[in-house]
């Protein structure tokens, strides 16, 4: 009977070529269209689990800011420059996109005035100012 050696170069091969596949359903799981609400906290009060404070002095020193939802999840929304999520910090903000894991490719982001939502950026918007250019 013959032993079968596996180096370790094949056997990583054929280990990082199961795992790929296995992550194939999450990749087809994301892109979903969602309407999410919640407000802008900084992304590294709301990692390290403490209070995040909305004036200016903490929203100057916060690297990014991401959306928490009531239930505590969160999520970072790449495409939307840090001034505009700065600007908003603390307040109830609705965001509508693509889900993609822990992101939010922001389609449409509208801020809660009252009882009302007041869109203040959109993604098709944008687009046309750029081609204006």
């Amino acid at each position: 009977m013959k032993k079968v050696i596996v180096k370790a170069p094949a056997f990583i091969a054929v280990v990082t070529v199961l795992l790929a596949f296995n992550s194939a359903p999450k990749a087809i799981a994301a892109g979903k269209a969602i309407t999410l609400e919640g407000t802008f906290q900084g992304a590294s009060c709301t990692h390290y689990k403490e209070k995040c404070y909305a004036d200016d002095a903490h929203v100057a020193l916060e690297h990014d800011f991401v959306l928490v939802l009531p239930n505590g999840k969160h999520y970072f929304l790449p495409n939307l420059r840090r001034g505009i999520k700065a600007r908003h910090a603390g307040q109830t903000v609705r965001v509508r996109g693509e889900l993609d894991d822990h992101a939010i490719w922001v389609e449409k982001l509208s801020v809660k005035r009252g009882n009302t939502y007041q869109s203040v950026w959109d993604l098709k918007e944008q687009k046309k100012l750029y081609e204006m250019r």
